[in-house]
């Protein structure tokens, strides 16, 4: 029995003997080959392992009770007619961790030895990607079980990284990529991985051509990285035929020979869109037949009518009933300039309280606008204006107002949301007595001198300078969701018949808008602005109350000086359902508005003296917003004052409505 035990056993030793004898090993190169590509990498890993597990057939043994296998794991339960693995040992390793070949293994101290588990586990060692094909376990027979041991060869360690063709992203923000690498043995899977997240940095940037085009390595384990970042070769148009190619060329910031930005692409997008002489613009993208490397975008514009000529009239509260009649050009003569002549005529105020006359109006208007101006970024606006109605600004009084200006805006590019601009005007007021009577009255009543009354009719021609920063995040200027939009504006203007007369004033506004769930909005806003200088005429100061500040009270009602300042709070939500009863966009882009509006006069006027307006108030309301196709916003507001309200102010409150934003 001994010498049958003896025989056996030796049997077993010079068969693993055997087995290790035949182990080999061998260089190993990572084929770059595979990295080579014209567009996006499809690297695929290399599946071909050496299922190099020479182990005897293990034949079912019998164990003395003595030599039974002692269950390393508690999971397990022991089974006398099953061979355990005693032990997993690791070799040929040096930079990678035998605990992270071990937790890479799904075969654990404990386990049932079977043959394919091993292959198994020796194909999720390779594809950890650190060794070359030549991997195989070699099992060792033990009375308590078997001890496998895994010899593994690394692959040639990466000394450093060489980036190449890299102009827009700097070399030190792709080696943050790489440089974990560094050190390591050289990993298929890892590159890859690493390949796609330098691909995605470029293109959370804009850079959406960006592609890793190649990778080979030295051998001193340098890898060397090339790139190819997406320049553009030629830019094409189509789809215009009324619009001019220069006309499209001056909205688009994208020109040849610098990489493509998705990010800018889409603002020119948006800012053709604004000129609102296309129904549709698209961008494509191709390689250009000229260098294959490189690219062609081609903008693909729909236009549509942009002239119009409008009748229309309706009713308003500072002009009463009223008549339009209008001409407008978005692309006059296809040059994407913008003209527009337009008149109106109206009975006269309406609710606008005592001190407001009640008389015909009269405004003409005439715009021409050039977007770019020489082919540059900077904009200019020449417009023109007669207008003659009762003052909201000088009780019982008429004015006559007419002028010119021409004003010059351009983005700053060192701040691409900010804009700077500055605009000349020349403008002839005349204030004029409407009741002399009234208004010596409402002096006596407050015990004001009368001679005031001639500063209140301060008339003259004043020459303006009003240099402008405008500040815009906004994500739609027509109807934004997100996005910050703030401006300051200071104005400085000089009588060209009184020298003595000059003033310089200021003003500034801010507004936040903030999504909420997928379609609502929270709109916050704050306005202020006050006289800095000089003698500012009552015809130039401030007024609250009314549609467009403070809301719920009459014109002007709050209060009227030389300073101001305030503040709204607005929710916008769409009407629930509607959209599932309706595709037409305008009623789907309706909105119900719910608002808090609140302002203080600072310097009051003689005028805020005459009638006792409580100088400060707060109001909150319910309103709708629509959005007019080629007019904007149109807001339809009843508020109700919820402090101060006097004998000139209704209690239950006002309607106001208007075109564009309330501040």
């Amino acid at each position: 029995m001994k010498a049958k035990q003896i025989i056996i056993s030796t049997l077993i030793i010079m068969l693993c003997a055997q087995n290790s004898a035949k182990a080999g090993w061998g260089g190993f190169h990572v084929p770059w080959e595979l990295f080579k590509r014209k567009q996006k990498p499809q690297i695929e890993e290399q599946n071909s392992v050496q299922e190099n597990i020479e182990a005897p057939v293990l034949r079912e043994p019998r164990f003395d009770e003595a030599d039974e296998v002692v269950e390393e794991s508690p999971i397990i339960k022991p089974d006398k007619n099953a061979v355990y693995i005693k032990d997993i040992q690791i070799t040929g390793n040096t930079l990678v961790k035998t605990e992270a070949i071990l937790e890479a293994m799904s075969a654990k101290s404990g386990m049932i030895y079977d043959k394919e588990l091993v292959k198994v586990n020796l194909r999720e060692i390779y594809n950890m990607g650190y060794f070359s094909d030549k991997i195989k376990a070699v099992p060792t027979i033990t009375k308590d079980g078997v001890i496998l041991n895994i010899q593994v060869e690394e692959n040639v360690p990466i000394t450093g990284f060489v980036i190449k063709g890299n102009e827009v992203v700097s070399t030190k923000e792709i080696q943050k990529i790489l440089d974990e690498q560094v050190g390591m043995p050289q990993n298929i899977v890892v590159i890859n991985k690493a390949i796609n997240a330098i691909e995605e940095y470029y293109a959370q940037r804009g850079y959406i051509l960006a592609r890793v085009m190649n990778i080979y390595d030295e051998p001193d384990g340098t890898i060397f990285v090339e790139i190819n970042e997406g320049v553009i070769d030629e830019i094409k148009y189509s789809g215009n035929t009324k619009t001019k190619d220069y006309v499209i060329a001056n909205n688009i910031s994208v020109v040849p020979n610098t990489v493509y930005n998705d990010n800018i692409m889409q603002k020119d997008i948006m800012r053709l869109y604004n000129t609102q002489a296309f129904g549709n613009v698209k961008r494509s993208l191709s390689p250009s037949e000229k260098d294959p490397s490189k690219y062609c975008l081609t903008v693909e514009v729909e236009e549509k009518r942009t002239g119009s000529i409008s009748v229309g009239g309706g009713l308003d509260l500072t002009t009463g009933l009223f008549g339009t009649l209008g001409y407008a050009d978005k692309n006059f003569l296809g040059r994407g300039q913008q003209t527009s002549l337009s008149f109106s005529t109206g009975t006269g105020a309406m609710m606008g309280g005592d001190d407001v006359l009640n008389r015909a109006d009269f405004q003409a208007e005439a715009k021409f606008i050039e977007p770019r101006l020489l082919g540059s970024m900077t904009s200019m606006e020449i417009g023109a204006f007669g207008t003659s109605w009762a003052s909201f600004q000088i009780p019982l009084a008429m004015e006559q107002r007419f002028g010119g200006s021409i004003e010059f805006a351009r983005p700053l590019k060192k701040y691409p949301h900010m804009t700077a601009g500055i605009g000349f005007g020349v403008e002839y007021d005349k204030i004029k007595e409407g009741d002399e009577d009234q208004a010596r009255r409402l002096f006596q009543a407050v015990n004001e001198d009368f001679s005031q009354r001639a500063d209140q009719l301060t008339s003259g021609l004043f020459l303006s300078a009003s240099p402008t920063l405008i500040f815009d995040t906004r994500d739609n200027p027509m109807m934004p969701r997100s996005g910050v939009f703030a401006m300051g504006k200071l104005k400085g203007a000089i009588d060209a018949t009184d020298f003595d007369t000059k003033y310089l004033a200021a003003t500034g506004s801010v507004k936040k808008f903030f999504p909420v769930a997928k379609k609502s909005t929270l709109v916050t806003s704050a306005r202020a602005g006050g006289k800095l200088y000089g003698d500012m005429p009552e015809f130039a100061s401030y007024r609250l109350g009314g549609a467009r500040a403070v809301r719920g009270f009459k014109e002007g009602h709050v209060g009227r000086g030389y300073g101001y300042v305030s503040g709204s709070v607005e929710y916008r939500t769409p009407i629930p359902f509607l959209d599932r009863l309706t595709s037409n966009q305008i009623v789907n882009n309706t909105r119900i508005a719910a608002f808090v509006d609140a302002g203080q006069i600072l310097s009051p006027s003689v005028t805020q003296k005459l009638y006792g307006w409580p100088g400060y108030a707060i109001s909150a309301g319910l309103g709708m917003r629509f959005f007019v196709p080629g007019l904007g916003p149109l807001s339809i507001d009843y508020g109700i004052p919820l402090t101060n309200v006097g004998d000139n102010n209704s209690k239950s409150g006002q309607f106001t409505f208007f075109f564009g934003e309330a501040y």
